[in-house]
């Protein structure tokens, strides 16, 4: 159990007249498992499997064009069969930004939907049970993919890494590995939907110490082999320190730069918490609202910590009310937080400002009377 590596490149209308030197990769893939019972969990394992995955995403259009999810699979994975991926865009199966008008026009982007319960960041193979092995071995496949780029493109400007859900967070975390593998590149992060984990939370500490494929070293592996032995070039997702994000984006002196975005009962974080905690016996009597209660405590206390602390620049934020999840599939459908601001443009345009590089005003802008700080000074653009 556990897909190998598949991508699909989306190049834009007009290739660049030279070499491409911006380019992008969105990713999804996002539920995780870390045992026998939640790797068999209805939809925790869906996500084990890119199968099923296409069967979720894309139901009625290949039921339109008569095919199994199966054989659609087949389609876009055959030998020197190209794909016109601009079709998921209709789907809303992703965010593919480089569209004609989009953000990231004209830069040549890699969709990358691996599915293997790890969220894009294991290296091992484990053993939950005699018959249920899972190779959670994501970070491999996106390692593999990236160091494909480098060696194919010398000069690579900027490096845009967009996540959603699980694969949000560990786009945060593969940011400064990133940056290391491309030493003169800027990169940047699109983090939607993305306070599953939170630096040294109960939740990450778990994660940290007790998940079989997670990248602690020191972590517990009993049921787990590498399945690269070689480990270099892979985030270590240290995130113990409550400034972690902080002190990550201050040590790249503003070579990274980091968005999140999302709602703040995040129906789907909200959902995992409570699984999480029933499966990983962090708390066996979560309830919906406490798991929300939880969630949010969270998110405002690490969203206050990364506005005081992080260099100017460098971290920026849009976060509504609402249950939403997973904006940049789904179209961007929530209101701006402040109608009467006209300064404030909505998530979608403030999203589209920092990956052009035209962010003005506050980089941090929330809901729920949480305020605003910091204005921004992006590609000459100061406010």
């Amino acid at each position: 159990v556990g897909s190998t590596m598949h991508y699909g490149i989306v190049t834009p209308e007009t290739m660049p007249p030279a070499s491409p030197k911006k380019f992008w990769m969105e990713s999804m893939g996002g539920a995780i498992c870390f045992n026998k019972d939640s790797c068999s969990d209805k939809e925790f394992s869906v996500w084990l499997d890119l199968v099923t995955v296409i069967f979720r995403y894309t139901k009625p259009f290949i039921e339109g064009i008569g095919v199994t999810a199966q054989q659609f699979l087949g389609m876009l994975t055959a030998p020197n069969n190209a794909n016109d991926l601009s079709q998921f865009r209709q789907l809303q199966a992703a965010y593919l930004p480089n569209q004609k008008g989009g953000p990231l026009e004209g830069e040549v982007g890699f969709y990358f939907p691996s599915c293997s319960g790890d969220a894009g960041l294991g290296n091992y193979e484990v053993n939950y049970t005699s018959n249920m092995t899972v190779r959670h071995a994501g970070g491999v496949g996106f390692r593999a993919m990236l160091q494909a780029i480098k060696a194919k493109h010398s000069q690579i400007d900027r490096m845009t890494l967009i996540g959603a859900s699980g694969t949000a967070v560990s786009r945060v975390a593969w940011a400064p590995a990133v940056a290391d593998m491309l030493p003169q590149t800027q990169i940047m992060v699109v983090a939607d939907s993305a306070m599953h984990v939170l630096p040294a939370t109960q939740a990450f500490q778990f994660f940290w110490n007790e998940v079989q494929w997670s990248p602690n070293p020191s972590g517990n592996h009993a049921l787990a082999k590498l399945y690269d032995p070689n480990t270099n070039s892979f985030p270590t997702f240290d995130w113990r320190s409550v400034s972690a994000i902080s002190d990550m984006l201050r040590s790249y002196g503003g070579r990274i730069k980091l968005l999140y975005i999302g709602c703040v009962h995040d129906k789907v974080i909200v959902g995992d918490r409570s699984m999480l905690s029933r499966y990983a016996k962090l708390n066996t009597s979560a309830t919906t609202e406490s798991s929300m209660k939880e969630i949010e405590q969270e998110t405002w206390d690490f969203l206050k910590r990364l506005r005081s602390d992080a260099p100017a620049g460098t971290a920026f934020s849009y976060i509504t009310e609402g249950d939403c999840h997973h904006q940049t599939r789904n179209g961007f459908e929530v209101e701006k937080n402040n109608a009467s601001d006209p300064t404030d443009l909505g998530v979608q345009k403030f999203t589209e400002a920092f990956l052009t590089g035209n962010t003005a005003g506050p980089q941090h802008r929330w809901c729920c009377g949480r305020g605003l700080s910091q204005t921004a000074t992006i590609g000459g653009t100061t406010a």
